[in-house]
């Protein structure tokens, strides 16, 4: 059920936004659902903050990203979810892990809003 969700919303909402995980292909039988999306060689966001404290020796306490590295990771974040929103489109489960880079030493700014598995749509009111 949660496949069919993400497969729905990605498909047929949030195509072609930069900061949102692109859906390929996508196909189902009577056992599977699976769905081809695009590639983040980068790992996720997670991973990223601890990659970047272990290569700046940060110690406890101690802030790990430069603010404009926080702020050009939260505006790309904030695009995305702008344009979730627009499109009545709720993702319910925003956190680093996923969020996704396409590649280990990309901009933060061409991070990825990935997981809409918990998505819900909120154009009719329940």
């Amino acid at each position: 059920m949660h496949a069919r969700t993400e497969i729905s919303i990605l498909s047929d909402r949030l195509q072609y936004h930069d900061n949102i995980v692109r859906l390929h292909a996508h196909a189902e039988d009577h056992y599977f659902v699976g769905a081809v999306l695009e590639l983040c060689r980068g790992g996720d966001l997670f991973d990223r903050i601890d990659r970047v404290r272990r290569i700046r020796s940060i110690g406890p306490g101690q802030p790990i990203l430069t603010e404009s590295e926080v702020a050009e990771a939260f505006f790309a974040i904030a695009k995305a979810l702008h344009f979730c929103h627009s499109r009545c489109i709720m993702h319910r489960d925003v956190k680093v892990e996923n969020i996704l880079l396409p590649s280990r030493d990309c901009p933060l700014s061409d991070l990825k809003l990935a997981d809409f598995a918990s998505a819900a749509d909120f154009s009719v009111v329940n």
